[in-house]
């Protein structure tokens, strides 16, 4: 049986921490759909199962190494972590414009399906050109998106930085009381979730677990900004069309 490293098993539990509050936010908001029926929930509710299935991947590899010794193939683990990057960055998309753009939300939502196609064609189809993996005995695989398929995620992580915090930090700015902060919750999690998500794809494998804490952070957020009062904006951000109703 191999000796894992301090570095893996903290990059394992990290990971687990992770999963442990998406599935919270997955399960939760499944609840609270189920007693209050606001019609944002449920999405809230998918988007946190799909983000506790990418973390998932690492603690596959690490329960793996406890059990065989032998690390999970990096193809394995490049589907578990990626499979849904396209799927999580519609679901943000919509959950940011249902709320400051509403006018724009199907546009937007359909152009970031689009880059569905290639992705999962280029994804699937050639998975070992776009994907680089390092394997160590005794440390969980590290792999990293390389070519197009890196510049596609590049895109999605900005997209979800400057339009979705950029949205809701505009929309604060034109609200009071428990709206606006619930807005500010939910500008403070979209900037700290595409911060994690660059931090987890390019830091070494050491800092990783920053990259945790980061992304933690930015669900305790996104939990704050979407229970109780959920902003409704005076008039859309790009257009002066009719309120927004959430609820």
């Amino acid at each position: 049986m191999v000796d894992i490293s301090v570095i893996a098993w903290i990059n394992g539990l990290s990971a687990l921490a992770v999963v442990v509050m998406c599935i919270y936010i997955g399960v939760s908001f499944a609840v609270k759909y189920k007693k209050e029926r606001k019609r944002l929930q449920p999405y809230v509710s998918v988007l946190g199962f799909i983000w506790a299935s990418s973390y998932s991947a690492v603690i596959w590899d690490l329960l793996s190494l406890m059990t065989t010794g032998v690390n999970v193939t990096p193809v394995q683990l490049a589907y578990l972590a990626y499979w849904n990057v396209p799927l999580v960055i519609v679901l943000v998309m919509f959950l940011g414009f249902d709320l400051f753009a509403p006018e724009s939300r199907n546009k937007v939502m359909i152009i970031y399906a689009v880059t569905a196609i290639p992705y999962y064609i280029l994804f699937f189809g050639f998975t070992q050109s776009f994907f680089t993996a390092t394997v160590t005995p005794g440390e969980l695989v590290n792999i990293a998106m390389t070519g197009i398929l890196a510049l596609m995620l590049l895109l999605y992580v900005v997209s979800a930085l400057i339009i979705v915090a950029g949205g809701f930090f505009q929309l604060q700015r034109r609200l009071t009381g428990p709206e606006k902060r619930n807005t500010i919750y939910l500008f403070l999690g979209w900037t700290f979730y595409p911060l994690g998500a660059l931090m987890e794809t390019t830091f070494p494998v050491a800092f990783t677990p920053i990259a945790r804490v980061v992304m933690i952070l930015a669900f305790y957020f996104l939990i704050r900004g979407f229970t109780g009062t959920v902003p409704k904006a005076p008039e859309s951000i790009i257009s002066t069309q009719n309120p927004v109703q959430t609820e």
